[in-house]
């Protein structure tokens, strides 16, 4: 499986987040034939916009069957109803796979590292 450096992610972040529909489906597309390590597939699901997120989810709901993969789904226990599984993509979550499963990726830690300062960046300037 490949990595993904930070100027080709921000290329395919961009066109995964264009408001031409399109464009997204060309970027998506684009996704499945990368062949990336899961763990890109989900920052770049992070990263996107609800919409696009859903759809990246949908179409590589496999990755979560990987080994490790699992720590990205939550059971949300319920008092009225049966219980219901989300995908939780938070930042510790991405931290703890990445200290346990990919800590020689230094291509994911970078942009691990990246897209972090970036969502701590943008919230400061809100």
């Amino acid at each position: 499986m490949n990595s993904l450096n930070i100027k080709d992610y921000k290329s395919l972040s961009e066109i995964l987040s264009s408001s031409v529909e399109e464009d997204v489906n060309i970027g998506l597309e684009n996704l499945k034939n990368l062949n990336l390590d899961p763990v890109y597939t989900l920052l770049l699901a992070k990263d996107s916009n609800k919409s696009t997120r859903e759809k990246i989810i949908e179409s590589h709901s496999d990755v979560f069957s990987n080994d490790g993969f699992d720590i990205f789904k939550q059971e949300i226990v319920s008092m009225y109803g049966s219980n219901s599984i989300i995908t939780n993509l938070s930042w510790q979550n991405f931290y703890n796979f990445i200290n346990k499963n990919r800590k020689d990726d230094n291509d994911v830690k970078t942009l691990f590292e990246y897209l972090f300062d970036k969502e701590i960046k943008g919230t400061i300037e809100e």
